[in-house]
């Protein structure tokens, strides 16, 4: 087992921040994180949460991801990594994001992606979730004819909850 030691000297090590899930009553719960630059939620409040708990917020995701995500972490081998991305607009370029419900920030939208890794620890079986965050002036990005094209045929496709939730 790591202990917060353990965990503190690698999160030093890398720039991802760092969560660790483990098999605990029949799912996959957060037993540990070091988390500097979470994407709209608060590392402290998740700890020892179920995936389910931790992803209630996401529109959709106990309908239709639940399962995927489930048979996904089943199927996760030590010697096969993920790697996947999320993205969502926000204001401003803080890597620490924390949305503020009164819409009074003026800062410029900066396009969000969170590049994650996924990898299977050999012997405890845990899961090490790795989160790298990029930053991009949305602005300067809309000056590429095809990135504006994509990005609008994406949101025109988005429910009004997803819209929502990406903070648009």
């Amino acid at each position: 087992p790591l202990t917060a030691d353990d965990l503190w000297q690698v999160s030093l090590w890398v720039q991802e921040d760092l969560c660790v899930l483990e098999y605990v009553e029949d799912s996959y719960r957060l037993t540990a994180a070091s988390v500097c630059s979470p994407s709209n939620w608060d590392p402290a409040s998740k700890i020892g949460r179920s995936l389910d708990d931790i992803h209630g917020p996401v529109p959709g995701y106990a309908q239709e991801l639940a399962t995927r995500v489930d048979r996904l972490f089943a199927a996760l081998k030590p010697d096969k990594p993920l790697l996947r991305y999320n993205w969502s607009l926000q204001p401003g370029s803080e890597l620490y994001w924390q949305a503020k419900t009164d819409q009074e920030s003026q800062a410029p939208t900066h396009w969000r992606v969170e590049r994650q890794t996924l990898r299977r620890l050999p012997k405890s079986g845990a899961i090490v979730f790795g989160i790298r965050i990029f930053l991009h002036p949305l602005a300067q990005l809309r000056t590429d004819p095809v990135f504006s094209r994509n990005l609008d045929h994406i949101l025109s496709a988005l429910p009004p909850d997803q819209r929502q939730y990406k903070g648009l």
